[in-house]
């Protein structure tokens, strides 16, 4: 506060951040039940992909340089981005803008389905800000971009927010930041079994799993090991 500055997380980053109070409190304080984290990714394992997300409200300095409603293509790659929070917390940072990116699907739309939600955050959200905006915390790594960085991917990686951030830093002080162009679209909010079809298919698609791991379980049964039976593999 005294230094007048911003400060931005990006997934281990954003780790810190959630757990310091940093987001999406604006200052460090202890954490309690009530308070939003970050927890283990619902595939129980790291995810390493490319996701869509779609910006939910530019009253951060950070994302002055995008509009509500883009969508933007990231890399991720993590085992706890999975953001849980209190029904009322989540709220909060709806109405006061807080909510910045979500996970969206190929639509453009928030979603809980994997993988366009590759963690299970709550309400879809990727990246909140602090009540003033100042510090940012995101999980997709938007400082990975660059010519030839990827091939054959449609979308746009560049958020730009490194530079927007160094624009309005270098121009005024970030405490009376002003931008006419600010806007906020309360962020939709998506239950975690998903909505209407599309909660219906992933409940579908995760008996169907269950099934398969039934007819074909990972590790040998005990019958199976007692029996001595082993594969015949004949190349063709």
């Amino acid at each position: 506060n005294d230094r007048d500055g911003l400060m931005c997380g990006i997934c281990n980053g954003f780790q810190a951040l959630i757990k310091l109070g940093l987001v999406p409190y604006g200052q460090v304080t202890d954490m309690t039940a009530d308070s939003p984290t970050l927890t283990y990714n619902n595939i129980s394992r790291h995810v390493s992909t490319l996701v869509n997300i779609r910006v939910a409200s530019n009253l951060s300095p950070w994302l002055s340089a995008c509009k509500v409603g883009e969508v933007y293509k990231v890399p991720v790659s993590h085992g706890e981005g999975k953001i849980v929070a209190p029904a009322a917390a989540l709220e909060q940072m709806r109405e006061r803008g807080q909510i910045a990116t979500q996970y969206a699907d190929l639509s453009g739309r928030p979603t809980m389905i994997s993988p366009y939600n590759p963690n299970g955050s709550m309400w879809a959200i990727e990246g909140i800000t602090s009540p003033d905006g100042r510090v940012f915390g995101k999980m997709g790594h938007s400082e990975r971009t660059g010519e030839n960085l990827y091939k054959n991917v449609e979308g746009n990686f560049d958020m730009r927010i490194s530079k927007a951030a160094s624009d309005i830093s270098n121009n005024k002080p970030i405490k009376n930041y002003k931008n006419k162009n600010r806007k906020l679209v309360p962020a939709s909010r998506c239950e975690e079994s998903g909505a209407g079809e599309s909660g219906r298919r992933s409940k579908d698609r995760e008996n169907r799993e269950k099934k398969k791991e039934k007819r074909f379980p990972y590790r040998p049964t005990e019958e199976w090991k007692r029996s001595g039976k082993r594969r015949d593999i004949k190349n063709d």
